[in-house]
C-alpha cells in the first residue's frame, strides 16, 4: 500500500496548473506574435513596391538562415559574443535577452540541456 497523501488545498492546485501552464504557452505566445508582428511589418513595408503575398515570410526565413550561416564563421561567432555580452550587461534588456537566449538554447541548441524529467513543487510540501 501506498502512503495516504494528506488533503492538498483545491486552489493552491489550481494555482500551481495555472503557472504551469503560463510556463510552458508564455514562450511560445510570445515567439508566435513576434514572428507575425516581423512578417505582417516587413510585408507592409514591401506592398507598395512589390505586392507578393508571403513576402515577408521568405525575407526572415532567408535572413534567419544567413544569420545562422554566417554566425557559424570563427570571426562572427567572436563579434556575436561580444555583442552577447553587451547585450548581458545592459540593464532592462538583460532579463528578457538572457531568458529567451537559454528558453531557445534549451531547446534548440547543439548541446542538449535537459536529459530527465523533474517534479517540482512550486508552493511547498502538500
Amino acid at each position: 500500500m501506498s502512503p495516504k497523501r494528506p488533503f492538498r488545498n483545491p486552489l493552491k492546485r489550481l494555482a500551481g496548473y495555472f503557472i504551469q501552464g503560463l510556463v510552458i504557452l508564455a514562450p511560445i505566445v510570445i515567439t508566435v506574435y513576434a514572428l507575425y508582428w516581423l512578417f505582417e511589418n516587413v510585408d507592409s513595408i514591401l506592398r507598395p513596391y512589390l505586392n507578393v503575398q508571403g513576402l515577408g515570410f521568405v525575407l526572415i526565413i532567408s535572413g534567419v538562415i544567413l544569420v545562422g550561416w554566417v554566425s557559424s564563421s570563427f570571426l562572427m561567432g567572436s563579434i556575436l559574443s561580444l555583442f552577447d555580452q553587451w547585450l548581458e550587461r545592459t540593464p532592462g534588456v538583460k532579463l528578457i535577452y538572457t531568458s529567451t537566449r537559454d528558453f531557445f538554447e534549451a531547446f534548440a541548441g547543439n548541446k542538449r540541456k535537459f536529459n530527465r524529467s523533474v517534479l517540482a513543487n512550486v508552493f511547498g510540501p502538500d
